[in-house]
C-alpha cells in the first residue's frame, strides 16, 4: 500500500508449490500444443494486469533448482520471455525472496527465532556474528545463481510484543471495515481480547498469516453467534454497535450502547 498505493498490489507466491522443476509451467505457461498453452503463465498474467507491484517469492529455498535459475535470470536482467514470446518487464516492479533458513542458528545462539516472539533484534551490534551465520546458511540452501542476484539481504529480527499490538490493531482495523462494507456490522475488540491474542501469539510462535485467520475465526464466530441468537432481525432499523469481549472464557459479541 505504501509503495504502490493499494494492498492490492501485492502477490504471495508460496515456491513450496513450485518443487518440482516442470512447475516452471504455472509461471511462464505451457510450450505449444500442450495442454493450458492459452492461458499462459501466473507471472504473465500478473505483470500484463499489474506491472507496478510487490512480489513476494515465498521460502525460496523451497523452489526447485530450475524455479530458483528463473527468479535468479529475472533479478539479473529485469525481463523474461513466457511461453507466447511475449518480454515481461519487470523493471517496475519490486521482488522479495523470503526463506527460513538459519532459525536453527539463532535459537542455539540464544537469540529468538525469525517471526513472532519477544527479545531482543537480532542485527545489532555484538549480534552481528549471528547474522552472518544465518546469511551464510541461508546462501547455502539456495542456488548460487539466486544467491548472488539480491541487492540486498536482511535477517528479519522476532518481533516484540509493541509489534504484536501494532500488527493486531491493524488486523481488527481491517476486519471491522471489511465487514461493516459486507455485513452492516459494527463492532470494535475488549482491550482484554487484544491482550489475549498478542498473549497468544507471543507464547506460540504463530506466523502472521496463521495468528490474522485465528483472529478472524474468532470474531467472526462471535458475531454470527449473537446474529444466530436473534440479535440481528428484519424488524431493527438501527444498526447496533457490538462489542467483541471475554464471557466466562468465551469470545462473544455483545450489543453496547452508539457512543460515535
Amino acid at each position: 500500500e505504501f509503495l504502490f498505493g493499494s494492498e492490492d498490489d501485492l502477490t504471495i507466491l508460496k515456491m513450496g508449490e513450485y518443487a518440482d522443476k516442470h512447475d516452471a509451467t504455472k509461471l511462464l505457461g505451457a510450450p505449444p500444443s500442450y495442454v493450458g498453452y492459452e492461458e499462459g503463465g501466473l507471472l504473465a498474467r500478473l505483470m500484463l494486469k499489474r506491472p507496478y507491484q510487490l512480489i513476494v517469492f515465498e521460502d525460496i529455498d523451497k523452489a526447485h533448482p530450475h524455479i530458483q535459475e528463473l527468479v535468479a535470470q529475472i533479478l539479473d536482467y529485469g525481463s523474461v520471455n513466457d511461453s507466447h514470446g511475449r518480454r515481461l518487464d519487470f523493471s517496475n516492479t519490486m521482488l522479495v525472496a523470503t526463506t527460513n533458513v538459519g532459525t536453527d542458528l539463532l535459537k542455539s545462539a540464544g537469540r529468538n527465532r525469525m517471526g513472532f516472539g519477544g527479545g531482543e533484534r537480532v542485527s545489532e551490534g555484538s549480534d552481528d556474528s549471528v547474522r552472518d551465520e544465518v546469511l551464510r546458511a541461508s546462501a547455502a540452501a539456495m542456488q548460487a545463481e539466486l544467491s548472488g542476484a539480491f541487492d540486498e539481504r536482511l535477517v528479519f529480527p522476532a518481533l516484540r510484543e509493541d509489534d504484536l499490538v501494532t500488527v493486531t490493531e491493524r488486523l481488527v482495523d481491517r476486519l471491522r471495515a471489511e465487514i461493516e462494507r459486507q455485513q452492516g456490522l459494527r463492532f470494535s475488540v475488549s482491550p482484554e481480547v487484544l491482550r489475549h491474542f498478542v498473549s497468544s501469539s507471543a507464547n506460540g510462535g504463530g506466523s502472521p498469516t496463521l495468528f490474522g485467520r485465528d483472529l478472524r475465526k474468532r470474531v467472526e464466530s462471535a458475531l454470527a453467534a449473537w446474529v444466530l441468537e436473534g440479535g440481528r432481525s428484519a424488524s431493527r432499523a438501527d444498526l447496533p454497535c457490538l462489542l467483541i469481549r471475554f464471557v466466562d472464557d468465551r469470545v462473544v459479541a455483545v450489543e453496547v450502547p452508539d457512543e460515535s
